[in-house]
């Protein structure tokens, strides 16, 4: 997954910049990755060990919905995943909501049109704010956890620096009892699609 750095970095390169197509699809990427480094503070602040929980969450598959959000952050809190604890710790910063509405209704359809290679005719500027809800929805999470976690931040802090300790879980099977992601679809390796590339071509070359 792409390092905290990466994306602080990216985010930084595309300030007061006109945004384009290009910009919509990678911030998605950004906030995709950041997402994943949401899950593993969760994860090692519910007990879970550095190295393993890092790898799972790089070889799983994170949904990007509302769900999964409420899912990361209550779980962060140590609180119950329900609509009760979730309602309350929105109000603590009521941007959050706002910004999360348009994500998921606005920016991620417009989104996926795209990716699956629709057609999507822009109005002019519409890429700059699609870009400003994505950064506008990390910034309002990342406001919401400092609430809740003494100032800390998932981007500026790491999860020893949120109190997580040496953890003992290790186990996939341990880690799903703290967030139960499903594996990330994995294909062939470099080295075996080169080599099947090649034998189809050389194959065809001799049936010439």
């Amino acid at each position: 997954m792409h390092s905290k750095n990466h994306i602080l970095q990216y985010i930084a390169t595309q300030q007061q910049k006109e945004k384009t197509q290009k910009e919509v699809e990678q911030i998605h990427k950004y906030f995709e990755a950041y997402l994943k480094h949401l899950a593993l503070t969760t994860l090692r602040l519910n007990g879970g060990k550095y190295k393993e929980s890092r790898r799972y969450v790089s070889d799983s598959w994170i949904p990007c919905n509302i769900k999964m959000i409420q899912t990361l952050l209550l779980k962060l809190f140590h609180q119950n995943n329900n609509q009760q604890n979730w309602k309350k710790v929105v109000a603590l910063h009521p941007p959050l909501r706002g910004y999360l509405e348009l994500l998921f209704k606005y920016n991620i359809p417009i989104r996926n049109q795209l990716f699956h290679g629709n057609y999507y005719s822009f109005a002019e500027k519409e890429e700059n704010l699609i870009f400003d809800i994505y950064l506008s929805s990390i910034n309002a999470i990342e406001a919401l956890i400092a609430l809740k976690k003494k100032g800390k931040t998932i981007l500026e802090h790491t999860p020893t620096a949120f109190g997580a300790t040496t953890g003992k879980k290790h186990t996939i099977g341990q880690l799903r009892t703290i967030l139960n992601f499903q594996a990330a679809t994995k294909g062939y390796k470099f080295e075996k699609a080169q080599q099947l590339y090649n034998s189809i071509n050389k194959n065809g070359e001799t049936k010439k």
